[in-house]
């Protein structure tokens, strides 16, 4: 009886000792397990830390790189066609003209009935030396027309400075044409200040100092 008692008792103790291991395995895999997640967790982290910082990296490139390009252009654009800003109404009136005269324009042969131009004049009597709105018609023949002359900051419906009928005629040259009246010669010369234009100087009572003008064909 006293054996089976201290085989019983021996039982008891390895099944306590087994019981105890276990417990302590498993809290050891456990343990592993937390420091297993902690160790992915950590390294998901770094690697989303990672490609944050390359997709940074390329957004700034990009942006770089943008800006040079954008830099390039405009410093090429300064270099080869400076933009030039209105000062005033008259130059903002003579780049209207100029612009509508760089643009795909066919040449003109000759002036003839139908035709409108507007440009600019300018002469130190007829406009006391300030650029003038100038709107030359001919018509209702090819040797016959009218023209005005308005200041540029004139009004909708305001009174023109002057408006009367003019001849016109073939000067010296092929490109020339003559346009005048009893007081006024405008002699222009066709395609003057590029293709649809007409383009040159004014005569008041025999005075051409100071008198140029330039206009150009109206795409109707």
């Amino acid at each position: 009886m006293a054996v089976q008692g201290v085989r019983k008792v021996s039982l008891c103790a390895e099944d306590s000792l087994s019981t105890s291991a276990l417990i302590h395995c498993r809290r050891q895999a456990r343990h592993r397990t937390t420091a297993s997640r902690a160790l992915v967790l950590r390294a998901a982290g770094l690697v989303a830390l990672v490609l944050a910082a390359a997709k940074a990296y390329e957004a700034t490139r990009a942006w770089t790189l943008l800006r040079a390009s954008s830099g390039s252009a405009v410093i090429g654009r300064t270099r080869s066609q400076p933009v030039l800003l209105p000062q005033s109404r008259e130059d903002t009136l003579a780049l209207v003209t100029r612009g509508a005269a760089e643009r795909e324009a066919a040449p003109l042969v000759k002036l003839q009935a139908g035709d409108r131009l507007i440009g600019w004049m300018k002469h130190p009597v007829a406009t006391k030396a300030e650029k003038m709105k100038l709107t030359i018609e001919v018509g209702p023949g090819d040797d016959e027309g009218t023209w005005r002359i308005e200041r540029p900051n004139a009004d909708p419906g305001a009174l023109p400075i002057f408006e009367g009928s003019c001849a016109v005629r073939p000067g010296d040259g092929p490109d020339i044409v003559i346009l005048r009246d009893d007081e006024t010669v405008l002699n222009g010369t066709l395609n003057g200040a590029g293709p649809g234009t007409l383009k040159g100087r004014v005569a008041q009572n025999g005075l051409m100092w100071g008198g140029y003008f330039e206009a150009c064909l109206e795409e109707l």
